[in-house]
Parts: structure tokens; sequence; C-alpha cells
């Protein structure tokens, strides 16, 4: 992968992360780096919530996100499927970092189109964007993490090869 700021950002902040990190994205289809570093924050005892949507407006994606959001799962994630299509992005971590704008948490986003955020490294701010996402999270419903038929997880893994295209 090319080098990509708000990657390098999000995943050294996985690291360090020491109670929480926050997420609403509209697609995820993280590359293993960033992925990893997020089970592993859970596997630490961080905790991890993320908020995408049940459906969101490109099928593929979805299909392209579910190795990922089982992974998550299984590492102990609070993984949350919101009713509509939430088209907002946001990243919070601990008191420290909360990151909005224009990036989703794909590897189109991060490392080929031209994306920005907004870092915020106040406490007002970080509180108001927390509460947003306590606020889409709510609303949303658990994701359940099952295993798919055979021939699903098959085209999963198919649709996630080109993933980077997505």
């Amino acid at each position: 992968h090319a080098d990509d700021t708000v990657h390098a950002l999000l995943v050294a902040a996985a690291y360090q992360a020491r109670e929480r990190i926050l997420a609403v994205t509209p697609y995820f289809v993280p590359d293993e780096a960033l992925l990893d570093a997020w089970c592993m924050a859970c596997r630490r005892g961080v905790r991890v919530s993320l908020v995408v949507p049940e459906q969101s407006n490109h099928r593929l994606a979805d299909w392209a996100r579910e190795r990922a959001l089982r992974r998550l799962h299984e590492a102990g994630a609070q993984v949350l499927l919101s009713g509509g299509m939430v088209h907002a992005k946001l990243v919070v971590v601990d008191g420290d970092l909360a990151l909005c704008g224009s990036v989703n948490l794909d590897g189109r986003s991060l490392f080929l189109n031209y994306e920005a955020m907004t870092a915020f490294y106040g406490g007002a701010e970080i509180d108001g964007l927390s509460r947003w996402h306590a606020r889409q999270a709510e609303a949303a419903g658990v994701y359940s993490g099952a295993r798919p038929a055979w021939w699903r997880d098959v085209a999963e893994g198919m649709v996630r090869a080109v993933g980077f295209q997505l």
C-alpha cells in the first residue's frame, strides 16, 4: 500500500488506544493492517464499537465487508447495523482524538481517492462526536456474526479480492 497519513493515524491510534474506538462509516472494507490493529485493540480490552448501514448503496461493498465484520465481532467488537444509509464518517479514539470527514474505512478511500478528514483534539468536540456515535448506536441493530454458507464465503472472498476497486 502507498503511504497514507489518515491510515497511519488510524493504525497508530488503534495500537495506542486504552479505552475505546468508536466508528461510523458507510463502507467497511479495511486492509489487513487496520483490521488487525482494531482486533488487537479488542483483545487488549479496548471497547470497539462500529456502526455501518445494514445495507449500503453499494451491494458489492456489503459483500466485501462481511469477513472483516465477522473478524471484528469474533475479536469482541460491538458491530451495529443501522437501518438506513448513514453516509457520515467518524472515528473517536479514547478522549484524545476524533476524525470526521470524507474518508471511508476502505482501501479505495484511504489509498486511491483524494479525501479529507478533520482531526479534533478538544474535549468538548470529542464529547459531542461521541454522543452522536451513541445516538447512532442506540438506533442500530446488533450484528450476529453468523458464519455464512460455504458458497457465500467463497463469493465474499472473491468480492474481497477485488474490494480495493470498490
